[in-house]
């Protein structure tokens, strides 16, 4: 399997530059590597999804009064209630694009089990889940049916984690020690929650965890970890870790760190951050302080349904079709990375969304898994897209799972 440094990383940039230009790009395949680096069937690359666990029709002990977390909209801005039903017979949801299902709980046993099977089918094997912490309902709560769900489905799962929950307002730290603790804390409970997992994704038999990254500044200084703060908490795990941080933003960070991520930007110079972004992969695993980034495939950017997140003017990178995502997708073979994340399954506030929609139906999925087919030489089936929404909308009527499905 080449990596970044080697010729390939220019001829990929070369072809992606055909790609974007209109001429046809040559499909990279996947070639061999060394045999079980990941507890899944196969060789890299593998397909991974982003999923956003947080979605909720109604609390579990209230069934009658629904509070639609993250599909209503009340901060500054256009409001959206999805109590209120539109002219067009649907819900006023705070989001760009309509799901297929309708709204629905995340953490549903049959919604999340037609959503694994659905990925599947289209060729996925992993799910990155969004992780605030222990406990927390939305995000953490679920997470043992998530994983036992997964495991009966053969696909696997990590945790990609909110660096900003050691800060305000989620935690209340009194002195640069406590942030350190607290993530420390944090780490040490998915590895022994969730990392013994036959589903939990391993790399090299060590539990993976992705970040997000927080910024800014506050009395304790930069509102992140630092190098040496990692390096202290990976020493006081009780076992190893493997770490991915969100970007290659900060040198410094490598190699305590040993992997990265990228992100869509909805911004048209998304192209040349991530020309830079792998440029900048292909020199730190030269140097031996990175063994591999992801790359990313995105249909667009639009979160428009919560007002550009309260913050004034939407952000809007349009999909054109499949145009976004056809472009996203020669980008994200450049060193042909081990993992490939899709930004994202279900973020239907940003509208990141490929799970099935209203809108597109499965025209995003199908596009996915014939360029994976390309990529891996995984046989190409369109229809068992289809199936997990058929059987999940024969047992809505048949048993009254009370989806709002077309």
């Amino acid at each position: 399997m080449s990596r970044p440094g080697s010729p390939t990383l220019r001829l990929l940039l070369a072809t992606t530059v055909l790609a974007l230009t209109g001429c046809a790009a040559a499909e990279t395949k996947e070639v061999s590597t060394e045999s079980g680096l990941y507890n899944l069937p196969g060789e890299p690359p593998y397909l991974m999804a982003h999923f956003l666990p947080w979605f909720e029709v109604a609390p579990a002990d209230a069934p009658d009064q629904p509070h639609w977390q993250h599909w209503k909209w009340d901060g500054p801005g256009n409001r959206h209630d999805p109590n209120t039903i539109l002219p067009n017979g649907q819900r006023d949801l705070a989001t760009a694009y309509y799901p297929l299902i309708g709204p629905y709980s995340s953490h549903d046993r049959d919604v999340f089990r037609y959503h694994l099977e659905t990925a599947k089918s289209a060729g996925i094997s992993i799910f990155l889940v969004l992780w605030y912490g222990p406990n927390t309902v939305d995000s953490d709560v679920h997470l043992p049916m998530m994983l036992d769900e997964a495991e009966a489905a053969g696909m696997r799962i990590a945790i990609c984690y909110e660096e900003k929950v050691n800060w305000p307002p989620y935690r209340q730290p009194e002195s640069r020690q406590d942030i350190v603790d607290s993530f420390e804390s944090d780490l040490r409970y998915i590895l022994e929650q969730y990392g013994d997992h036959p589903a939990y994704l391993r790399r090299e038999g060590k539990p993976f965890v992705a970040q997000f990254n927080y910024w800014g500044q506050d009395e304790f200084g930069p509102r992140y970890l630092q190098a040496h703060e990692f390096q202290a908490v990976f020493d006081h795990l009780p076992t190893s870790i493997y770490y991915c941080r969100q970007n290659l933003d900060r040198l410094e960070m490598h190699p305590t760190i040993r992997s990265a991520y990228m992100w869509i930007k909805p911004d048209p110079a998304w192209i040349k951050d991530y020309t830079f972004f792998a440029g900048r992969a292909e020199s730190l695993y030269a140097s031996g302080s990175l063994d591999f980034f992801m790359g990313f495939v995105s249909p667009g950017f639009d979160d428009s349904g919560v007002s550009g997140w309260g913050g004034g003017q939407p952000r809007i990178l349009a999909r054109n079709g499949l145009d976004l995502l056809q472009q996203t997708m020669a980008m994200s073979t450049i060193g042909q990375p081990e993992l490939i994340q899709i930004v994202t399954w279900n973020d239907w506030q940003e509208g990141t969304a490929v799970e099935p929609s209203r809108e597109q139906g499965f025209e995003y999925l199908d596009a996915i898994e014939e360029w994976w087919g390309r990529i891996s030489g995984r046989p190409v089936d369109l229809q068992d897209n289809r199936d997990p929404f058929e059987e999940l909308k024969e047992r809505n009527v048949s048993e009254g799972l009370g989806l709002e499905m077309e």
